[in-house]
């Protein structure tokens, strides 16, 4: 599979791969790693799981320990005393993304790749953003619906690494660029294909807790 890890623009881009509980990557601060899991052959392994295969092999405890709760808006954390570890999840059909990093806040989302728009001019208007909008002119078909796909899972991504979930106004995020700025704050934003998924990934160097 694509594995991607290496920079961008000056920056740091985060890794993608698939999960391996024998193979688990080190987690980064400059960027997230995130490690996918799922398909018609793969074992039945949720995203709790591998949050907490992951924590544990990072702190060195047994994963039987780690807790998961959430914070007052709902985002997933490690439970117990404040960690710089952060994660978050996604999933899509059979599919599931664990994005994990050190003193990052990370938001998630993956999409399958041929996943069809319905009333793709009424979703845009109601979606995108006027930059976003610009964008997209001119597409139709397949490629309307990709670009319709990448930005959807580079909102959520975004609002989850925030903090709001959809709880904003997904027109007023505009996602063109590859720092988003919600509410005066920065957030890197990365888009990739892997395999059959669409995976994008948000993060900014704030504290976890």
């Amino acid at each position: 599979p694509p594995v991607a890890d290496a920079t961008a623009n000056g920056g740091a881009i985060p890794l993608v791969r698939a999960f391996d509980p024998d193979d688990l990557p080190p987690l980064r601060v400059d960027a997230p790693v995130v490690l996918v899991h799922g398909g018609p052959s793969a074992g039945a392994v949720d995203g709790r799981t591998i949050v907490q295969l992951v924590a544990a092999r990072h702190l060195g405890v047994d994963p039987a320990v780690i807790e998961i709760d959430r914070a007052d808006r709902g985002k997933p954390r490690l439970g117990g005393a404040p960690s710089p570890f952060a994660f978050n999840l996604s999933d899509a059909d059979d599919h599931v993304a664990a994005a994990f990093g050190l003193g990052l806040e990370i938001g998630v989302d993956i999409e399958r790749a041929d996943r069809r728009t319905v009333e793709p001019e009424r979703f845009a208007r109601r979606v995108l953003s006027v930059a976003e909008r610009a964008a997209i002119e001119g597409l139709g078909g397949d490629a309307l619906d990709r670009a319709l796909i990448r930005m959807w899972t580079r909102k959520e991504a975004v609002l989850k690494a925030a903090g709001h979930g959809l709880r904003r106004e997904l027109a007023d995020i505009d996602t063109v660029a590859d720092v988003v700025m919600l509410d005066g704050s920065p957030w890197n934003c990365w888009t990739t294909n892997w395999r059959d998924l669409v995976v994008s990934v948000a993060w900014g160097q704030l504290p976890t807790r």
